[in-house]
């Protein structure tokens, strides 16, 4: 399709899922990369299950731990799931910085939980 696969990818978790405010977008893309990881590839494969659902464990509870939250508007403080809410959060510059930080961290942790 033409695509750069990652950028593809994370398009869809922007504003906490399709801008919804839901999970922020980097706790769903972590989700990701720690499925393939070591995610199961047979479904009776408890034990890749359980390493999986440790690590997104360990992971959230990081991401929570440095940011108190983790449901985008209450991270970012706009409801996305409104028209204003949705211009104030793309309008406000202070958010990109925000925003930015959560990347970090996420990306930190993990950087961390996989090595």
């Amino acid at each position: 399709m033409g695509l750069d696969l990652p950028s593809a990818l994370a398009t869809s978790f922007g504003g906490g899922v399709g801008g919804q405010g839901e999970v922020c977008g980097v706790i769903s893309g972590a989700a990701l990369l720690v499925g393939l990881w070591g995610g199961r590839e047979q479904a009776e494969d408890k034990e890749a299950y359980d390493r999986v659902r440790s690590k997104m464990r360990e992971f959230i509870a990081g991401f929570q731990g440095e940011h108190g939250k983790l449901l985008c508007r209450e991270l970012t403080g706009y409801d996305l799931r409104s028209p204003e809410g949705e211009k104030r959060f793309k309008d406000d510059p202070e958010r990109r910085i925000k925003c930015q930080r959560f990347v970090e961290t996420a990306a930190v942790l993990v950087t961390k939980l996989l090595a």
